[in-house]
C-alpha cells in the first residue's frame, strides 16, 4: 500500500535533511553547456537545495551582485539548528560562485588573470613566515582586511589567506568584563573550473590558534577536491 501523501512528504524531507548532515556529497551545478561538480568542505552541508529565501539572500549578499553563488555551505552543526527552528551561529561558513558574466560563456585564460589580478588588487604583503598571526590581527586596524599567507600563487590558481579585527562586542552598561576583539579569517581560492573562474572561500571566526591550521588545511583539500571532480 502506499504511504499518504503527507507522510511521504515528511520522509522526504528527512531524507534530505538526512543526506546533508551525513556529510559533504558531490552535487552538479549547470553553466551554460557545461557541467561543474561541487562538493562542500568536511563537516559541511550545501543550502542551495533546502530552497530556503532567507538562506539563499544571505548567501547573495555575502558575494555580492556581481557573483552567480553555486554553493552557500554551513556547518552540520548549524544545519541541525535550521532544521530545527534555531538560528544559525556561522562561526564557519563556505561560498562558492563565479563572475555573472561567465554564467553561459567560458572563460579564455586571458579573462582568469585579470580576474585574478583584480582580486589581488591591493592585497599588500603577507607577513613573515612564523608570525604571531593572531597578535598582528589583534593590533591590525578595525575592519581592514589584512593579507596572512598565500597557501599556493601560480598560473592556474591562487589561494590565500585574509584577516579582519571586527568591532568589539557591545556590552550592557553594568558589564565589566572586557570584551576580546573579534577576529574573523577568510581564505580565498581563486581557479578555473571546467572554463570557469570559481572563487571558492571559507569564513571563520578565528577563536583558537589551531583555527588557522584548520583552515589551511580545509582550504587545501577543498580547492583540490574540487580540481579532482573536473578533470
Amino acid at each position: 500500500m502506499r504511504a499518504p501523501v503527507s507522510l511521504r512528504t515528511c520522509l522526504g524531507a528527512c531524507a534530505l535533511a538526512w543526506t546533508c548532515i551525513a556529510g559533504a556529497v558531490p552535487f552538479v551545478v549547470q553553466l551554460g553547456a557545461d557541467r561543474l561538480v561541487l562538493d562542500t568542505p568536511a563537516g559541511f552541508a550545501d543550502t542551495l537545495g533546502l530552497g530556503s529565501p532567507r538562506l539563499n539572500e544571505l548567501a547573495e549578499s555575502l558575494a555580492g551582485p556581481s557573483v552567480r553563488v553555486l554553493s552557500f555551505a554551513i556547518t552540520d552543526a548549524d544545519l541541525r539548528r535550521f532544521m530545527n527552528g534555531e538560528p544559525p551561529e556561522f562561526k564557519r561558513y563556505a561560498v562558492a560562485g563565479t563572475a555573472r558574466e561567465f554564467e553561459r560563456l567560458r572563460a579564455t585564460q586571458e579573462d582568469f588573470q585579470k580576474f585574478v589580478s583584480d582580486a589581488l588588487r591591493g592585497l599588500g604583503e603577507a607577513p613573515p613566515a612564523g608570525s604571531d598571526l593572531h597578535k598582528l590581527l589583534g593590533a591590525a586596524p578595525e575592519g581592514k582586511p589584512m593579507l596572512l599567507e598565500f597557501l599556493r600563487r601560480d598560473a592556474s590558481v591562487a589561494s590565500y589567506i585574509q584577516g579582519t579585527r571586527l568591532a568589539n562586542p557591545k556590552r550592557a552598561w553594568n558589564d565589566w568584563d572586557v570584551k576580546p576583539p573579534v577576529l574573523v579569517l577568510v581564505s580565498t581560492s581563486l581557479a578555473m573550473v571546467r572554463g570557469r573562474p570559481v572563487n571558492l572561500s571559507i569564513t571563520i571566526s578565528l577563536e583558537d590558534p589551531a583555527d588557522i591550521e584548520w583552515l589551511e588545511l580545509n582550504t587545501r583539500r577543498w580547492l583540490e577536491q574540487v580540481q579532482r571532480l573536473n578533470p
